[in-house]
């Protein structure tokens, strides 16, 4: 009974705080955003919280699942990674890498730049629009060039 409060408790939590850009933001929710929760009997504590591409977060929830047995949610969240990321977690972190060699984006645009891989200008345009700057033609392009190569 109190195990099932817990879990309403927290997916409650996830619904009202999880950022809308991504559908496994619930897993960042639960994880990151929460001074100290509790999850099966066991607290946590947030040690860093930053915006993460899907290929990052498949990675570390993978290596969590190996550690302990993951809740129903985690185990969702997981299963859509696996279905949805479309490149290793080390790719990510070197596309990042190289678009923050010339351009400096925020972490949140830079993880949806690598969730969704546009393909052509206007999808890199539509996810750059939060920005507070305009980014100017050549600057759209080379980073389309960088998502081509890799």
């Amino acid at each position: 009974m109190f195990n099932n409060h817990i879990s309403s408790e927290i997916k409650k939590l996830g619904r009202r705080h999880a950022p809308l850009i991504a559908p496994h933001a619930r897993l960042q929710v639960i994880f990151k955003n929460f001074e100290q929760e509790i999850i099966k009997g066991i607290s946590m504590k947030i040690l860093e919280n930053k915006p993460v591409s899907m290929a990052e977060a498949k990675e570390t929830m993978t290596k969590l699942e190996r550690k302990k047995e993951l809740s129903y949610e985690q185990k969702l969240a997981l299963e859509h990674l696996k279905k949805h990321t479309q490149i290793s977690a080390d790719k990510a972190k070197k596309i990042a890498e190289e678009i923050n060699g010339f351009i400096r984006l925020s972490p949140e645009v830079l993880a949806q730049i690598i969730n969704i891989m546009p393909k052509n200008i206007d999808e890199l345009r539509l996810i750059v629009s939060s920005e507070k700057f305009v980014l100017k033609e050549e600057e759209l392009n080379k980073i389309l060039e960088i998502l081509k190569k890799n």
